[in-house]
């Protein structure tokens, strides 16, 4: 929620962005979708496990 209006905020007038904004929000961009995809294989493991009986 804050990344994006610091990357609006450094952009020019030409519409290019500054290099250090821009890898940060790439960076954390690639964080997400590596925890959304962790997330995605626990969820398809716990799915296939059978449940405890007792």
């Amino acid at each position: 929620m804050i990344y994006l209006p610091r990357l609006e905020s450094a952009m020019t007038g030409d519409g290019a962005v500054l290099l250090h904004p821009q890898r940060r929000f790439e960076r954390l961009l690639a964080v997400e979708a590596l925890a959304m995809v962790a997330v995605l294989m626990v969820a398809a493991v716990l799915g296939h496990t059978s449940p405890l009986s007792g």
